[in-house]
């Protein structure tokens, strides 16, 4: 027996009406992205019609959605960063479209100062707090092969071993290697021993008022470590700034940016700047993303 799709569409999409704010085309477009995955994981069922087993798949992800609120990216699986699929699950936080976007941002100054000044030796990366590793894999997958040495740590196993597993599945994509490890990071002064070219970290930066009013969709699933930071969301930004500083690891190869940091908004900017300042890095910036918000601190 088979299932007939467009009827039982009509019967989800309904039910996904109040999961995506009554936006009927939202509620079309997630169903249709949890019926390709199921189409594409069985080849049994057709455009037209399901088998009982992908319609029941089918049932189970709409009521995973609709009435335990579990993000899409989980229920699918993946979630697309930089031209890469990179795999999701909870409670490792999942990559954002904002962090995509200054990343592509990044990628044009790297490229750019790479070419220019004519760098031969590979350029040192560190990634901050990589959680699913999705900064340290663009970068890899961009960046001119063999022309750069990336360090990713974190300190949850859980997202070590996601960013991990990623790495391994994505390694034909890769044109640098990356290199996950365990840190604590506001347990340590001592960033590193050796300089890098460019820091680059998505930290937790959410305040304890803006974490109560988040979505279940976010506080029932992702890690709060990975989105909630002591010192009004800027702990790890401020530990960054002076750990830096103090140590020098920052090497001038690159033109600029050597450090880049993500950023819960406009609130945040005079506080980490002040602190960037006064450990040596003088030329700041902000980026915002395409909503207007202040998004990110670049800094050299």
């Amino acid at each position: 027996m088979r299932v007939n799709i467009k009827q039982l569409s009509r019967k989800l999409s309904r039910q996904l009406l109040q999961i995506c704010d009554n936006d009927t085309r939202l509620a079309q477009r997630e169903l249709y992205w949890m019926l390709e995955h199921v189409l594409a994981n069985n080849t049994d069922s057709t455009q037209s019609h399901l088998t009982l087993g992908d319609t029941k798949k089918l049932i189970n992800m709409v009521t995973d959605r609709v009435e335990h609120h579990k993000p899409l990216q989980y229920i699918l699986g993946t979630q697309p960063f930089c031209d890469l699929d990179i795999i999701t699950r909870p409670p490792t936080l999942i990559p954002r479209w904002e962090t995509e976007e200054w990343v592509y941002r990044l990628l044009t100054y790297i490229k750019d100062s790479i070419q220019t000044r004519q760098i031969e030796k590979p350029v040192r990366v560190l990634d901050l707090c990589t959680g699913s590793g999705c900064i340290a894999l663009a970068l890899a997958r961009h960046l001119p092969t063999h022309s750069a040495h990336i360090q990713a740590v974190d300190v949850s196993a859980s997202a070590l071993n996601l960013a991990r597993l990623n790495a391994r599945e994505l390694a034909a994509q890769l044109s640098n290697n990356v290199i996950f490890s365990s840190m604590d990071i506001l347990s340590t002064d001592q960033i590193s021993d050796e300089p890098f070219d460019l820091i680059v970290s998505n930290p937790p930066y959410v305040t304890h008022a803006e974490y109560d009013a988040l979505t279940p969709d976010v506080k029932n699933w992702e890690d709060p470590g990975a989105l909630v930071a002591e010192n009004d969301g800027m702990a790890f930004h401020l530990h960054i700034a002076k750990a830096i500083g103090t140590r020098g690891i920052l090497s001038p190869r690159l033109a600029w940016p050597r450090l880049v940091m993500e950023i819960g908004g406009s609130h945040q900017v005079s506080p980490i700047t002040c602190a960037l300042h006064e450990n040596g890095l003088k030329d700041v910036q902000v980026w915002k993303d395409l909503a207007g918000k202040d998004r990110a601190i670049a800094a050299g």
